[in-house]
């Protein structure tokens, strides 16, 4: 499975379960994702496998815009820090599927807050984004 493909619950291994069943973030706080890494993000029970949190970010983008792109489009106006139409002020873009770009220099607890905050910008309930953790 590559990195960002979905998988519903009832495809997960018995690893995946084992791993991240007491260390997704009902719990956490921001400052409990630093020097931690992510093994999944669950995005309305869908389960993407990721590496880095970047991924978790960019992955956490694209399905708001395959859900809402008009969603999309006021979280580009809203956060211009984290997402644009173009690369040239950013560090260290990623483009994502609709042409824009974010800012993958971030920490880990600024990439989760960035989340966190979007999700809920753009009407999901916060229950429907989880990270799954390794460690």
């Amino acid at each position: 499975m590559r990195v960002g493909e979905a998988q519903t619950d009832s495809n997960l291994t018995a690893h995946d379960m084992r791993v991240g069943e007491a260390q997704t973030d009902l719990n956490l706080t921001a400052h409990d994702m630093t020097g931690r890494r992510p093994l999944a993000v669950i995005i309305m029970g869908n389960y993407y496998p990721v590496l880095y949190w970047r991924d978790v970010m960019q992955k956490t983008l694209e399905v708001i815009i395959d859900r809402d792109a008009d969603a999309f489009k006021k979280i580009t106006e809203k956060f211009p820090r984290y997402v644009a139409a173009g690369e040239n002020n950013f560090r260290s873009p990623r483009k994502l599927s609709n042409g824009a770009y974010i800012e993958t220099n971030l920490s880990a607890p600024s990439i989760y807050n960035f989340c966190r905050e979007v999700i809920e910008f753009s009407g999901l309930p916060s229950r429907d984004w989880q990270v799954k953790l390794v460690n």
